[in-house]
C-alpha cells in the first residue's frame, strides 16, 4: 500500500513518510465477545469450598482441577460433601480466545440420579422446538400425575434458571406448572426465578 504522512507546523509541510515507511507497526486485533453456553453434566472429587468474596468450589478429576462459580447457599450445602466424589450440572461458557468457565446449576445424589437428568436434558435440547416443549410438558405433567414427585420438577428447573436458558422451554415449564403453583415453597421461589428469567431479569 502506497502512502504519504505530512507533519503542517505554523504553514510548513513536513514530509514525514519515510520515517512512518521504515518502521514496522503491529496490527491491532480484535476479540470476538461473543460466547457459547452450555448445559454440562460432570463430576469428581470436591476439595474447596467457599470463598469471602467470590464464592466457588473446586473439583478434582484425573489429576485437573476445575473451578465452579456457585451461590452462598449452593456452597454451604456441597461443604456436607468435602473430599466427596460429587454429581453436578453446570453451564459450561466458553469462546475460541478463552478457556471454559463453569457456573453450578444443581447437585445430584449419585451418578444414576445425574445420568437421568443428562438423558432428559439430551433428549430434550436435540429435539426439534415443538417437539422439546412437548418433552418438558409431559415430563412435568408425569411427575404430578403417576409420580406426585415435586424434587424431580424442581431438578429440572434449575438446568434453566441461567439468562442465557431457552425461553420457550421456561415458558412452557411456568405455564405447565401454574395450576400447582402454591403446592410447594420450593416450586414457588424457582418458579419466580424463572419467571425473571423469561422476562428479562425484572
Amino acid at each position: 500500500m502506497d502512502y504519504n504522512v505530512f507533519h503542517i507546523v505554523n504553514n510548513q509541510k513536513i514530509d514525514l513518510t519515510g520515517n512512518f515507511k521504515s518502521k514496522n507497526f503491529t496490527a491491532v486485533r480484535t476479540t470476538n465477545k461473543e460466547y457459547d453456553y452450555k448445559i454440562d453434566f460432570i463430576d469428581g472429587s470436591l476439595f474447596v469450598c467457599g470463598g469471602k468474596v467470590n464464592t466457588n468450589i473446586y473439583i478434582e478429576k484425573n489429576n485437573q482441577e476445575l473451578k465452579i462459580g456457585c451461590s452462598k447457599l449452593q456452597a454451604k450445602k456441597l461443604n456436607e460433601l468435602l473430599y466427596a466424589n460429587v454429581f453436578l450440572s453446570v453451564i459450561k461458557k466458553e469462546s475460541q480466545f478463552s478457556k471454559p468457565s463453569y457456573l453450578l446449576l444443581d447437585s445430584y445424589l449419585d451418578e444414576n440420579t445425574s445420568n437421568i437428568f443428562k438423558d432428559l436434558i439430551n433428549s430434550i435440547l436435540k429435539a426439534a422446538p415443538t417437539l422439546r416443549y412437548d418433552i418438558v410438558h409431559d415430563y412435568i405433567v408425569n411427575a404430578i400425575e403417576r409420580e406426585s414427585n415435586i424434587s424431580n420438577i424442581l431438578k429440572l428447573m434449575k438446568l434453566f434458571i441461567f439468562k442465557q436458558a431457552d425461553r420457550g422451554i421456561i415458558r412452557t415449564i411456568l405455564m405447565t406448572l401454574k395450576p400447582i403453583l402454591n403446592q410447594n415453597e420450593d416450586l414457588r421461589n424457582d418458579y419466580i426465578l424463572l419467571s425473571k428469567i423469561l422476562n428479562g431479569g425484572k
